[in-house]
């Protein structure tokens, strides 16, 4: 009985020190960005970016946008135009999962894009200025940096 008692903590231990390994090896680092406010009479428009990466390679990114508004219209029309818009990106290259929810005043878009899903041919031809910043099916850090300073995010 000991005999058995020994084997099969000994085999938990293993088990756990291997799933710690994987965890502690599949960690990412993580980016924050954000741009300033949008901020008209009858809506509010925030905007932030985590970008998941390890070394220089961005695995993915999350992206929210959310507006504020006492104005469901604005909402609605908000609402669809982003999820068109990134819509027709998936289209384009894929690798975009779209959500969004509704409630009191506010809406926000949820969308993940995973750089292990898209179509980095594709992606090249509809964005010939970052093709530099992709390598054997990759996206370097440095591109996503560059693309959010041109669009005047603050990243940290």
């Amino acid at each position: 009985m000991k005999k058995y008692l020994k084997y099969i903590i000994g085999l938990i231990v293993l088990i756990l020190f291997i799933v710690l390994l994987v965890f502690l090896l599949s960690r990412y680092d993580i980016m924050k960005c954000s741009s300033n406010s949008i901020k008209e009479d009858n809506y509010t428009i925030d905007s932030t970016y985590i970008i998941y990466y390890k070394k220089d390679i961005v695995k993915k990114v999350l992206i929210e946008r959310k507006v504020t508004s006492k104005n469901n219209t604005i909402l609605e029309f908000f609402e669809k135009n982003y999820k068109d818009e990134f819509k027709g990106y998936n289209k384009s290259y894929g690798g975009y999962t779209i959500s969004s929810k509704t409630n009191n005043n506010t809406m926000i878009l949820s969308v993940e894009l995973d750089f292990n899903k898209i179509n980095y041919d594709k992606f090249k031809q509809k964005n010939t200025y970052l093709k530099d910043y992709i390598s054997n099916k990759q996206f370097k850090l440095d591109g996503v940096y560059t693309l959010f300073q041109l669009s005047k995010n603050s990243c940290k």
